[in-house]
């Protein structure tokens, strides 16, 4: 064995930045195993091909997976389709965030907002529909609506909750006018429970709206009249997706921020 080739605890903990507790964990859940153990002092050796599949380990874990689903992977038992649709979950949600960072580096006397063509993500949801005229009313349903979620063990805590709005009166929607809204919690896949509402991957017109809820009537209208006027038909509800709201920034509103997107039929 040449020594001089492998390296030491001290050396992979610097090179790959990990700690030595961390090592014998990954060793003890058999995702990595030293080249060499000294039977005589237990010191552990590691060779390049170790520190490769650290780093492996590492990245995965920076991706949200656990050791054990790191484990399954590795020994076939977890499905190539399942990790497929769990990176290509967080790249969306990466794509969601540059678009959030790229919004709040605009100056504040922000007044262009861009209509974009997108797809929204198949989504299972704990849904309730209700008919308010009041932002109270609208958010204590919203956090009662939230709470039965909670209560199935069945939340997707990775996706954000949002509105859809079935119907209302006047030239455009006003969530403090008379307003129909179907309250969406996203849920784990397998969920089939009460309130279950499943809604396909869809093309989709979509715009951020920065500020005051109360001024969401405005950026609604720019969205419903860029889908009028470049010949979009709707293909379902409009949805109000809450990305960084009161618990967030407080009572700064003018740093809210919400998504709209208006399925759209290709």
């Amino acid at each position: 064995m040449d020594k001089e080739k492998l390296f030491q605890v001290k050396e992979v903990c610097k090179i790959c930045n990990v700690t030595r507790k961390a090592l014998l964990i990954y060793e003890e859940k058999g995702l990595l195993t030293p080249c060499y153990v000294n039977e005589e002092t237990g010191y552990r050796y590691y060779n390049a091909e170790n520190l490769s599949k650290l780093l492996h380990i590492r990245k995965l874990q920076s991706f949200g997976f656990s050791l054990e689903e790191i484990g399954e992977y590795w020994s076939d038992t977890k499905k190539l389709s399942d990790v497929v649709a769990r990176l290509t979950r967080l790249k969306e949600d990466l794509e969601e965030t540059i678009e959030q960072l790229r919004l709040r580096m605009l100056t504040e006397d922000y007044d262009k907002q861009e209509v974009v063509l997108t797809r929204l993500p198949r989504a299972v949801c704990f849904a309730r529909k209700k008919a308010t005229c009041s932002f109270d009313e609208a958010l204590n349903f919203l956090r009662e609506t939230h709470l039965l979620a909670i209560k199935t063990e069945k939340t997707d805590k990775a996706t954000k909750m949002y509105n859809a709005v079935l119907s209302w009166e006047g030239e455009t929607a006003d969530l403090f006018g008379k307003c129909e809204m179907l309250y969406c919690i996203p849920m784990a896949e397998d969920y089939e429970g009460e309130n279950a509402l499943c809604e396909e991957a869809t093309a989709a017109l979509t715009l951020f709206h920065r500020g005051a809820y109360s001024l969401l009537k405005n950026s609604i209208k720019t969205l419903l009249d860029y889908a009028k006027a470049n010949g979009y038909t709707a293909a379902g509800p409009l949805r109000l997706i809450w990305l960084e709201g009161p618990p967030i920034h407080g009572a700064k509103e003018e740093k809210y921020l919400t998504q709209l997107a208006l399925p759209v039929k290709p």
